[in-house]
């Protein structure tokens, strides 16, 4: 009888903690309700977002090593893509730009809404460091592409 009693009690004190744990809200668990983010400010989100990925690529640079071997190269075109891709979004939110760069060379395709929008996206894109040249295959809504 003693040995049922022991083995009830260990049995019920591991149910119990069990039941404690998992009542209690663990605190790195996926919050997919972030009562933190406050609904509207999606700019703030965005602009953090664009900084984390600046701060990432910072740091794949500084690990890629030599970036005139042909992953190099690759590396070195996807994060120049990257940086004027997140350039253009940060500067001109809701563009219809798609971005492409191969060997420093960046293409800028997809639609702007105006020839001023087209000179300001040449401007931004030549003021990333290491664009060599920029091709502009976008085109205004209203006009045929622009070379």
């Amino acid at each position: 009888m003693m040995k049922r009693l022991m083995v009830l009690a260990v049995v019920t004190s591991f149910s119990l903690l069990g039941l404690i744990a998992c009542s209690v809200p663990n605190e790195n668990s996926d919050n997919r309700n972030n009562s933190n983010v406050i609904p509207g400010d999606k700019e703030t989100i965005r602009e953090n977002q664009l900084e984390s990925d600046v701060r990432a690529r910072k740091q794949r640079e500084d690990l890629s090593g030599d970036e005139d071997s042909q992953d190099g190269s690759i590396v070195a075109d996807n994060q120049l893509r990257q940086t004027v891709q997140n350039e253009l979004d940060q500067q001109l939110p809701g563009n219809k730009l798609e971005v492409s760069s191969e060997n420093g060379t960046v293409t800028i395709s997809g639609e702007a809404n105006s020839a001023e929008e087209m000179e300001r996206v040449k401007s931004i894109t030549n003021n990333v460091e290491g664009v060599r040249r920029v091709n502009l295959k976008a085109r205004t809504v209203s006009q045929n592409p622009v070379n």
